[in-house]
């Protein structure tokens, strides 16, 4: 079984920003920072390091691919949510109909990658 798209995306930023040399890292001892905590987060310290090149290309080709399975994901929901009109007075053909137009559209679209 396959991670909910959110969880992949959080995962992803995560991966991202390390492959970019940012480590956050939780502080969970109860008395908080003591210089080099994140500044809109008191409770986690942030270390930079030097990456190479090849490791921001990475987080990019990342990005781009979390951003194409988003929209993929979303164009799958809004084709289950008409398909499933069918309960509110579609009929069968009409629910074709909708799939039809939304592969043609994608089609249209580019998301045949």
């Amino acid at each position: 079984m396959t991670a909910p798209v959110a969880d992949v995306a959080l995962d992803s930023e995560d991966l991202c920003r390390r492959l970019r040399g940012q480590y956050r890292i939780p502080i969970r001892d109860g008395l908080g920072a003591a210089g080099g905590e994140e500044p809109d987060n008191a409770n986690e310290f942030v270390r930079t390091f030097p990456t190479s090149p090849i490791m921001h290309e990475a987080a990019d080709t990342i990005e781009a691919i979390r951003a194409d399975l988003e929209a993929q994901a979303s164009a799958y929901k809004e084709a289950l949510e008409r398909i499933r009109g069918e309960a509110y007075g579609w009929t069968p053909s009409k629910a074709a109909h909708a799939l039809g137009s939304i592969a043609h559209e994608a089609l249209l679209n580019g998301a045949d990658r």
